[in-house]
This record gives C-alpha cells, structure tokens and sequence, in this order.
C-alpha cells in the first residue's frame, strides 16, 4: 500500500457524547487544562453532539450565530458562552486553584514564642556576624555572652541583672 493511498479519518469528539454524563466529564477535563480557545472549541463539540439548533434556541441565538461564535478564530462574549452553559443545563463553579510548586512570594508564618523563650529582638543581640562568614555564632567570652546564656535561662517577663 502506498503512502497516497491512505486514507485518514476525521475524529469529532462530538460524535462520541452520547450522555449528559460523558458531556459534564468532558467538559470538566477541558476546565482543568485552563485553556479559553480549548473551552469555546469543546462548547462548540458539545453543541454539536446535542443538537446546534436546539442549542441555540434554548439560548436565545440563531444556530448560524452560535457556529460564528464557537469557531476556532472567534472571540465569544461571555454572556454567549454562559448562554449556552445555561442551554445545555449546566453552570460554571469555582474552585480554588492549587498551584503544584508553592508561590515564592507567599507569607511566612510568624513562630509562636513558647513560655520562657527570649524575645526575638534579644536573641538578636547576642549573636554576632564573623567578616569571614555570614554564618551566625554565639558569644561565649565576653561578660555580654554570660548575659545571653542568662537571659535564655531566665522566665519570661523577669528582668536581666
């Protein structure tokens, strides 16, 4: 057989909805992928598969306008796509999206400060920075790493000596 020969048929997911069932899980996987010009071609498949005069009825249009609208090339109103969600007896909900990697801009949560915890801002003062190194130490030497070692020790709300 010859590569002239061959004959390839046309798919239309169309002819393949047969229930309402079939059409809302169709149409829910094409709501997943988040992509408008797939939605108004699936709406457009839908239609067909339940009848573009029918359809359009039920919504208010002409069966030659709705055609114009789910085309590939063309850029329905909104208020035409909820038309024919209400034609074919559906509506559109929300859910939240869930994005696989966290945002890198989300907020971080404050750290809970325990009963006999210093305060943040003493904690800072008792830690230096080496110039060779960004990492922090503790002071151990000086009379203010004694204070530090104190104050961790001390409840919280008594004073430092």
């Amino acid at each position: 057989m010859r590569k002239d020969d061959a004959e390839i048929s046309d798919y239309d997911v169309a002819d393949y909805l047969k229930t309402e069932i079939e059409v809302r899980y169709f149409l829910e996987e094409i709501l997943n992928a988040n992509d408008p010009k797939l939605l108004q071609m699936a709406l457009g498949d839908v239609a067909r598969s339940a009848g573009m005069a029918k359809i359009a009825k039920k919504a208010g249009l002409n069966r030659e306008s709705l055609y114009k609208a789910l085309k590939e090339e063309a850029h329905p109103r909104f208020e035409t796509v909820m038309r024919v969600f209400n034609a074919m007896g559906m509506k559109l909900s929300l859910t939240p999206y869930v994005a696989e990697k966290p945002a890198k801009y989300s907020a971080k949560k404050e750290p809970k400060i325990k009963k006999g915890d210093v305060p943040p801002s003493s904690k800072a003062s008792c830690l230096k920075t080496s110039p060779s190194s960004s990492r922090a130490s503790r002071r151990t030497s000086s009379s203010r790493g004694r204070q530090c070692r104190k104050a961790k020790s001390m409840p919280r709300g008594s004073g430092r000596p």
